[in-house]
Protein backbone atom coordinates (compact mmCIF):
# COMPACT_ATOMS: atom_id res chain seq x y z
CA UNK A 1 0.00 0.00 0.00
CA UNK A 2 2.55 2.17 0.90
CA UNK A 3 4.61 1.33 -2.27
CA UNK A 4 1.03 2.20 -4.46
CA UNK A 5 0.87 5.87 -2.59
CA UNK A 6 4.79 6.74 -3.19
CA UNK A 7 4.22 5.90 -7.24
CA UNK A 8 0.75 7.51 -7.57
CA UNK A 9 2.41 10.92 -5.60
CA UNK A 10 5.69 10.33 -8.02
CA UNK A 11 3.55 10.32 -11.02
CA UNK A 12 1.45 13.06 -9.98
CA UNK A 13 4.50 15.66 -9.60
CA UNK A 14 5.61 14.70 -13.13
CA UNK A 15 2.14 15.28 -14.54
CA UNK A 16 2.08 18.84 -12.99
CA UNK A 17 5.83 19.44 -13.65
CA UNK A 18 4.81 19.12 -17.55
CA UNK A 19 1.58 20.46 -17.53
CA UNK A 20 3.71 23.75 -16.59
CA UNK A 21 6.80 23.11 -19.17
CA UNK A 22 4.33 23.00 -21.85
CA UNK A 23 3.29 26.33 -22.60
CA UNK A 24 6.70 27.28 -22.17
CA UNK A 25 7.91 24.54 -25.04
CA UNK A 26 4.85 25.67 -26.92
CA UNK A 27 6.33 29.33 -26.88
CA UNK A 28 9.42 28.28 -28.13
CA UNK A 29 10.02 28.39 -31.76
CA UNK A 30 10.87 25.48 -33.40
CA UNK A 31 13.79 26.83 -35.14
CA UNK A 32 15.35 27.69 -32.30
CA UNK A 33 14.82 24.00 -31.06
CA UNK A 34 16.61 22.85 -33.67
CA UNK A 35 19.32 25.37 -33.47
CA UNK A 36 19.89 24.04 -29.53
CA UNK A 37 20.10 20.51 -31.23
CA UNK A 38 22.26 20.95 -34.04
CA UNK A 39 24.94 22.82 -32.28
CA UNK A 40 24.85 21.66 -28.86
CA UNK A 41 27.54 18.95 -29.53
CA UNK A 42 30.20 21.64 -30.79
CA UNK A 43 30.11 22.80 -27.03
CA UNK A 44 28.62 22.70 -23.63
CA UNK A 45 25.67 24.52 -24.62
CA UNK A 46 23.16 24.93 -27.27
CA UNK A 47 23.26 28.58 -29.57
CA UNK A 48 21.57 29.38 -32.08
CA UNK A 49 23.14 30.18 -35.74
CA UNK A 50 23.09 33.62 -35.42
CA UNK A 51 25.66 33.56 -32.51
CA UNK A 52 27.94 31.24 -34.17
CA UNK A 53 31.48 33.35 -35.43
CA UNK A 54 31.46 34.12 -38.97
CA UNK A 55 33.24 31.66 -40.89
CA UNK A 56 37.22 32.39 -42.58
CA UNK A 57 37.25 31.93 -45.92
CA UNK A 58 40.50 30.13 -46.69
CA UNK A 59 41.92 30.81 -49.88
CA UNK A 60 43.95 28.47 -51.68
CA UNK A 61 47.82 28.78 -51.78
CA UNK A 62 49.16 31.15 -54.65
CA UNK A 63 50.59 28.34 -57.00
CA UNK A 64 54.42 28.85 -57.91
CA UNK A 65 56.09 27.15 -60.76
CA UNK A 66 57.64 24.64 -60.69
CA UNK A 67 61.67 25.14 -61.91
CA UNK A 68 62.24 23.75 -65.46
CA UNK A 69 63.50 20.06 -65.87
CA UNK A 70 66.79 21.11 -68.00
CA UNK A 71 66.53 18.71 -70.91
CA UNK A 72 69.26 16.51 -72.18
CA UNK A 73 69.12 15.53 -75.57
CA UNK A 74 71.42 13.42 -77.85
CA UNK A 75 72.85 15.07 -80.48
CA UNK A 76 71.04 15.72 -83.64
CA UNK A 77 70.34 17.53 -86.56
CA UNK A 78 69.18 20.54 -84.78
CA UNK A 79 69.34 23.66 -87.62
CA UNK A 80 69.37 24.35 -91.42
CA UNK A 81 71.65 26.68 -93.58
CA UNK A 82 70.75 30.51 -93.75
CA UNK A 83 67.26 30.56 -95.58
CA UNK A 84 64.83 33.02 -96.72
CA UNK A 85 60.96 32.66 -96.58
CA UNK A 86 60.14 29.59 -98.53
CA UNK A 87 57.02 29.74 -100.81
CA UNK A 88 54.84 27.16 -100.95
CA UNK A 89 54.24 25.27 -104.28
CA UNK A 90 51.48 22.81 -105.79
CA UNK A 91 52.41 21.88 -109.55
CA UNK A 92 50.01 23.15 -111.82
CA UNK A 93 49.24 21.23 -114.96
CA UNK A 94 50.35 22.54 -118.19
CA UNK A 95 52.78 25.36 -116.08
CA UNK A 96 55.85 25.89 -117.73
CA UNK A 97 59.13 24.59 -116.76
CA UNK A 98 59.83 20.90 -115.67
CA UNK A 99 58.16 19.31 -113.25
CA UNK A 100 59.81 17.24 -110.25
CA UNK A 101 57.78 14.61 -108.50
CA UNK A 102 58.41 11.61 -105.81
CA UNK A 103 56.55 9.97 -102.91
CA UNK A 104 57.45 9.52 -99.17
CA UNK A 105 56.74 6.63 -97.46
CA UNK A 106 57.49 5.58 -93.91
CA UNK A 107 57.87 1.93 -93.26
CA UNK A 108 56.66 1.30 -96.99
CA UNK A 109 53.40 3.35 -96.46
CA UNK A 110 52.58 6.31 -97.13
CA UNK A 111 53.71 9.06 -95.23
CA UNK A 112 51.85 11.50 -93.08
CA UNK A 113 49.00 13.80 -95.77
CA UNK A 114 50.38 17.28 -95.66
CA UNK A 115 53.94 16.55 -94.28
CA UNK A 116 56.39 18.79 -95.77
CA UNK A 117 54.70 21.94 -95.44
CA UNK A 118 53.58 24.21 -92.28
CA UNK A 119 55.26 22.84 -88.91
CA UNK A 120 57.16 20.63 -88.93
CA UNK A 121 60.04 19.10 -91.42
CA UNK A 122 60.54 20.29 -94.60
CA UNK A 123 59.72 19.29 -98.09
CA UNK A 124 62.01 21.46 -100.29
CA UNK A 125 63.12 22.47 -103.49
CA UNK A 126 67.51 24.41 -103.55
CA UNK A 127 68.84 25.76 -106.26
CA UNK A 128 72.39 25.49 -105.57
CA UNK A 129 75.23 28.03 -107.85
CA UNK A 130 78.39 26.85 -108.81
CA UNK A 131 80.26 29.01 -105.67
CA UNK A 132 78.89 26.50 -103.52
CA UNK A 133 75.40 29.12 -102.30
CA UNK A 134 72.36 26.67 -102.45
CA UNK A 135 68.66 29.20 -101.77
CA UNK A 136 65.53 27.54 -100.89
CA UNK A 137 62.75 28.00 -103.97
CA UNK A 138 60.09 26.00 -103.27
CA UNK A 139 57.93 24.07 -100.29
CA UNK A 140 55.24 21.24 -100.59
CA UNK A 141 53.10 18.94 -98.71
CA UNK A 142 52.45 15.24 -99.97
CA UNK A 143 48.75 13.90 -100.65
CA UNK A 144 47.06 11.29 -99.08
CA UNK A 145 49.49 8.59 -101.13
CA UNK A 146 52.91 10.19 -99.96
CA UNK A 147 52.82 12.29 -103.42
CA UNK A 148 54.38 15.29 -104.11
CA UNK A 149 55.43 17.83 -106.97
CA UNK A 150 57.64 20.57 -107.76
CA UNK A 151 57.76 22.81 -110.93
CA UNK A 152 61.14 24.87 -111.45
CA UNK A 153 62.14 27.47 -114.09
CA UNK A 154 64.21 25.26 -116.76
CA UNK A 155 67.45 25.41 -117.46
CA UNK A 156 68.68 25.25 -113.62
CA UNK A 157 71.66 28.10 -113.27
CA UNK A 158 74.42 27.63 -115.61
CA UNK A 159 76.92 24.97 -113.85
CA UNK A 160 74.31 24.94 -110.84
CA UNK A 161 71.21 22.25 -110.35
CA UNK A 162 68.24 22.07 -108.58
CA UNK A 163 68.16 19.43 -105.77
CA UNK A 164 64.93 18.00 -103.44
CA UNK A 165 65.68 17.98 -99.67
CA UNK A 166 63.94 16.49 -96.69
CA UNK A 167 64.63 18.34 -93.73
CA UNK A 168 63.67 16.75 -90.07
CA UNK A 169 65.46 19.14 -87.58
CA UNK A 170 65.34 18.60 -83.48
CA UNK A 171 62.47 19.73 -82.23
CA UNK A 172 63.47 23.26 -79.72
CA UNK A 173 65.50 24.08 -82.47
CA UNK A 174 64.02 27.31 -83.51
CA UNK A 175 64.31 26.05 -86.84
CA UNK A 176 61.24 26.26 -89.09
CA UNK A 177 61.81 22.75 -90.22
CA UNK A 178 61.43 20.87 -86.52
CA UNK A 179 60.31 17.74 -86.29
CA UNK A 180 60.53 14.46 -84.17
CA UNK A 181 62.95 11.01 -84.34
CA UNK A 182 59.79 9.46 -86.59
CA UNK A 183 61.76 10.30 -89.70
CA UNK A 184 65.18 10.92 -91.42
CA UNK A 185 67.31 14.10 -90.20
CA UNK A 186 68.22 14.34 -94.13
CA UNK A 187 67.60 13.44 -97.62
CA UNK A 188 68.96 15.20 -100.62
CA UNK A 189 68.13 13.78 -104.19
CA UNK A 190 70.67 13.83 -106.78
CA UNK A 191 71.69 16.87 -108.43
CA UNK A 192 69.13 17.78 -111.06
CA UNK A 193 71.51 19.68 -113.91
CA UNK A 194 69.95 18.92 -117.03
CA UNK A 195 66.27 20.08 -117.07
CA UNK A 196 64.60 21.28 -119.92
CA UNK A 197 61.06 23.23 -120.99
CA UNK A 198 58.09 19.93 -120.30
CA UNK A 199 60.20 17.32 -118.78
CA UNK A 200 58.94 15.44 -115.90
CA UNK A 201 61.45 13.78 -113.47
CA UNK A 202 59.94 11.16 -110.89
CA UNK A 203 62.14 10.38 -108.32
CA UNK A 204 59.82 7.55 -106.99
CA UNK A 205 59.49 6.46 -103.60
CA UNK A 206 61.55 7.87 -100.90
CA UNK A 207 61.84 5.89 -97.57
CA UNK A 208 61.82 8.50 -94.62
CA UNK A 209 61.47 6.24 -91.55
CA UNK A 210 63.84 6.93 -89.22
CA UNK A 211 67.46 5.01 -89.08
CA UNK A 212 67.46 3.97 -84.93
CA UNK A 213 71.47 3.63 -83.49
CA UNK A 214 72.01 1.34 -80.92
CA UNK A 215 75.62 0.91 -80.02
CA UNK A 216 77.90 2.17 -79.08
CA UNK A 217 76.69 5.02 -76.33
CA UNK A 218 76.46 8.69 -76.94
CA UNK A 219 79.22 11.05 -75.51
CA UNK A 220 81.59 8.58 -74.69
CA UNK A 221 85.59 8.07 -75.12
CA UNK A 222 86.70 4.46 -76.39
CA UNK A 223 89.75 3.47 -76.65
CA UNK A 224 91.44 0.62 -78.43
CA UNK A 225 90.35 -0.89 -81.86
CA UNK A 226 88.26 -2.53 -82.96
CA UNK A 227 84.88 -1.08 -82.26
CA UNK A 228 81.56 -1.80 -83.60
CA UNK A 229 78.96 0.40 -84.41
CA UNK A 230 75.66 -0.69 -84.94
CA UNK A 231 71.75 0.52 -85.86
CA UNK A 232 69.12 -1.01 -86.64
CA UNK A 233 67.74 -2.39 -90.40
CA UNK A 234 64.74 -0.40 -91.35
CA UNK A 235 61.17 -2.15 -92.03
CA UNK A 236 61.37 -1.28 -95.74
CA UNK A 237 64.48 -0.18 -96.60
CA UNK A 238 65.42 0.32 -100.13
CA UNK A 239 68.93 1.87 -99.99
CA UNK A 240 72.57 0.84 -98.62
CA UNK A 241 74.15 1.69 -95.62
CA UNK A 242 77.67 3.19 -94.89
CA UNK A 243 78.50 4.80 -91.67
CA UNK A 244 79.69 8.38 -91.48
CA UNK A 245 82.35 10.40 -89.41
CA UNK A 246 82.99 14.15 -88.93
CA UNK A 247 84.21 16.23 -86.98
CA UNK A 248 82.47 18.62 -84.17
CA UNK A 249 80.28 20.15 -83.72
CA UNK A 250 79.09 18.94 -86.99
CA UNK A 251 75.43 18.65 -85.24
CA UNK A 252 73.10 20.08 -87.22
CA UNK A 253 72.20 18.67 -90.73
CA UNK A 254 74.39 22.20 -92.61
CA UNK A 255 77.27 21.52 -90.45
CA UNK A 256 77.29 17.67 -91.20
CA UNK A 257 76.99 18.58 -94.88
CA UNK A 258 80.17 20.95 -94.75
CA UNK A 259 82.10 18.63 -91.99
CA UNK A 260 81.77 15.04 -92.68
CA UNK A 261 85.22 13.58 -93.32
CA UNK A 262 85.08 10.01 -94.09
CA UNK A 263 82.33 7.93 -95.31
CA UNK A 264 82.69 3.88 -95.16
CA UNK A 265 82.49 1.88 -98.34
CA UNK A 266 78.14 0.38 -99.07
CA UNK A 267 77.91 -1.95 -96.36
CA UNK A 268 74.95 -3.52 -98.29
CA UNK A 269 71.55 -3.59 -95.84
CA UNK A 270 74.23 -5.10 -92.93
CA UNK A 271 72.97 -2.81 -89.74
CA UNK A 272 76.72 -2.86 -88.57
CA UNK A 273 80.35 -1.20 -89.19
CA UNK A 274 83.16 -2.60 -87.67
CA UNK A 275 86.07 -0.07 -87.60
CA UNK A 276 89.39 -1.76 -87.56
CA UNK A 277 91.83 1.20 -88.02
CA UNK A 278 90.57 5.48 -87.08
CA UNK A 279 89.16 7.16 -90.21
CA UNK A 280 92.71 9.63 -91.85
CA UNK A 281 93.12 12.52 -89.69
CA UNK A 282 91.41 11.43 -86.59
CA UNK A 283 93.13 12.64 -83.15
CA UNK A 284 93.28 10.79 -80.17
CA UNK A 285 92.79 12.92 -77.11
CA UNK A 286 89.27 14.40 -75.33
CA UNK A 287 89.81 17.77 -76.71
CA UNK A 288 89.08 16.38 -80.08
CA UNK A 289 85.48 15.35 -80.88
CA UNK A 290 83.80 13.79 -83.74
CA UNK A 291 80.12 12.48 -83.95
CA UNK A 292 78.70 9.57 -86.63
CA UNK A 293 75.61 9.10 -88.18
CA UNK A 294 74.05 6.78 -90.71
CA UNK A 295 74.16 7.50 -94.20
CA UNK A 296 72.24 5.26 -96.91
CA UNK A 297 71.97 5.50 -100.33
CA UNK A 298 69.07 5.38 -102.41
CA UNK A 299 68.53 3.59 -105.71
CA UNK A 300 67.84 6.92 -107.30
CA UNK A 301 70.93 8.34 -106.84
CA UNK A 302 70.03 10.36 -103.08
CA UNK A 303 70.67 9.66 -99.92
CA UNK A 304 69.52 10.25 -96.79
CA UNK A 305 70.90 10.56 -93.30
CA UNK A 306 69.65 9.50 -89.79
CA UNK A 307 68.21 11.76 -87.31
CA UNK A 308 70.96 11.47 -84.49
CA UNK A 309 74.40 11.58 -84.53
CA UNK A 310 76.35 10.46 -81.84
CA UNK A 311 79.58 12.25 -79.76
CA UNK A 312 82.73 10.63 -79.10
CA UNK A 313 85.89 10.78 -78.85
CA UNK A 314 89.45 8.81 -79.15
CA UNK A 315 91.28 7.97 -75.02
CA UNK A 316 95.03 7.73 -75.97
CA UNK A 317 96.07 4.17 -74.89
CA UNK A 318 98.88 5.51 -71.97
CA UNK A 319 95.92 7.56 -70.42
CA UNK A 320 93.66 4.49 -70.41
CA UNK A 321 96.33 2.12 -68.81
CA UNK A 322 97.06 5.04 -66.54
CA UNK A 323 93.44 5.18 -65.10
CA UNK A 324 93.22 1.48 -64.06
CA UNK A 325 96.44 2.50 -62.74
CA UNK A 326 99.09 -0.12 -64.57
CA UNK A 327 102.06 2.98 -65.69
CA UNK A 328 102.77 6.26 -64.42
CA UNK A 329 102.53 8.63 -67.37
CA UNK A 330 105.57 10.38 -66.25
CA UNK A 331 107.25 7.17 -67.26
CA UNK A 332 105.75 6.33 -70.42
CA UNK A 333 108.84 7.89 -73.47
CA UNK A 334 108.17 10.98 -74.95
CA UNK A 335 104.80 12.16 -72.33
CA UNK A 336 104.91 15.59 -71.56
CA UNK A 337 102.77 16.87 -68.70
CA UNK A 338 100.34 19.24 -70.22
CA UNK A 339 100.44 22.76 -69.84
Amino acid sequence: MRRSTAFLSLLVVCLVGAVGLSPALRAAPARQLFEARVFLPLGLRGVGADALPTPRRLLPPTATAAPSATRTLEPTSTRVPTQTPVPSVTPTAGAGGALVTGRLTTDGEPSLEGLGDGLGPGLLMRECFPDGRCEWIARTAIDADGAFGFRVPVPPPDGGFYQVVWLNEVAGSGSVFSGADLWMGAYYSPELRSLNEGDAVDLGRIEIADIVILSPTNGTGFQGLPWTFQWELRKAEMGDYRWAYCEAPCQTVAERERDTIFTSPSLGRTPEYVMNQHPPGTKIGIEFKYRWYIWVDYPNGGHGESYYARMLWWIPLLDAFADLGLVDRADWPGWQAPR
